[in-house]
């Protein structure tokens, strides 16, 4: 099992909870999964855009990451659509992903200081 697989900070529930972040964040604008792609990093890696300060410590083979990236957001937005958090919405060449009704109470909920950095870096 690869590195990718065995963290929490990658697991479907805390992508599709990234993805939620940057989606409330920008409600109503919605995104294509590419796009979420690219934010998800500078999310994490925030430190690499002169942001705040990373949430994810900088591990050397990170630009690797994007490549990886796509298949396990994928996996969390498919698990926040499932829980009525986050909206496909069909477009001609693909699908684009918007907050949902009951996104911006849940991720308000979340108390954790990961959860509250997650969010300032969102924004």
């Amino acid at each position: 099992m690869s590195n990718t697989h065995s963290t929490p900070f990658n697991s479907p529930l805390e992508t599709g909870i990234r993805s939620l972040a940057i989606l409330v964040a920008a409600f109503p604008t919605a995104f294509d999964l590419q796009r979420l792609v690219e934010m998800d990093y500078l999310v994490v890696h925030s430190g690499d855009a002169d942001g705040p300060v990373s949430l994810h410590a900088p591990l050397p083979l990170r630009t690797g990451e994007l490549l990886v990236r796509r298949g396990l957001i994928e996996r969390g937005l498919l698990l926040m659509i499932s829980r009525g958090l986050i909206q496909r919405i069909p477009k001609n060449d693909g699908f684009n992903y918007l907050a949902g009704e009951s996104a911006a109470p849940f991720m308000s909920s979340l108390t954790a200081e990961y959860s509250r950095k997650l969010m300032e870096r969102a924004y």
